[in-house]
């Protein structure tokens, strides 16, 4: 006769999460109406970052990152591991001058090409990209205050969005950054700091 152990108490996380301390009492209802239309889910780990308008709306975060040195130019090349959408504004991270992005189109299976409305100067490799709230001389659109922490379904079979999304908000926790599904800035790390720790 043999002796089987099972395991019937404790929390499973999705594997980006090496920690949860608190939550959102309740959730939250992620707002999708920003989401590129190749996007079909959103993955845990997503910063995001409650609505000064409306309590309990999240917006997620958007950063980028180059894949290479680039000069100047209005097409960048960056990793496929972001979220812009035509519309959105791109900023060099650390910079003051953002563009409107006219063109999103995918080069390759690991890289995209953003189509600006001007350039936003040179790029070394490895150089992000944050959302801007408009073109010109800008303040980043969006700060992050919390993580999602499940995956998270915002289009419908027919590609339609889907609305509003509830999802788990963590406030306090830690992150593998080695899985996290998009890229996290010094200025975003700044911003959980006491918060979301990145290991």
């Amino acid at each position: 006769m043999g002796l089987d152990a099972k395991k019937t108490t404790g929390t499973t996380y999705n594997p980006v999460w090496l920690k949860i301390l608190e939550e959102r009492i309740g959730g939250g209802y992620i707002a999708t109406g920003r989401v590129p239309s190749a996007t079909k889910e959103l993955k845990a780990g997503t910063l995001l970052k409650e609505s000064t308008a409306t309590a309990g709306i999240f917006h997620f975060v958007k950063i980028g990152k180059s894949v290479k040195t680039q000069a100047a130019a209005t097409a960048i090349a960056i990793s496929n591991k972001h979220d812009f959408a035509v519309g959105d504004f791109a900023i060099l991270h650390g910079k003051t001058t953002a563009a409107t992005i006219n063109r999103v189109s995918n080069a390759s299976v690991n890289t995209s090409v953003i189509a600006t409305a001007r350039a936003l100067g040179t790029l070394a490799t490895a150089t992000y990209l944050d959302e801007a709230n408009a073109a010109g001389a800008t303040p980043l659109k969006l700060d992050p205050g919390s993580a999602l922490k499940h995956n998270i379904r915002v289009r419908n079979d027919d590609l339609s969005t889907v609305n509003n999304v509830f999802a788990g908000v963590v406030y306090r926790g830690a992150l593998n950054e080695s899985i996290l599904p998009y890229y996290v800035t010094s200025r975003a790390k700044t911003k959980l700091t006491a918060r979301i720790r990145f290991e």
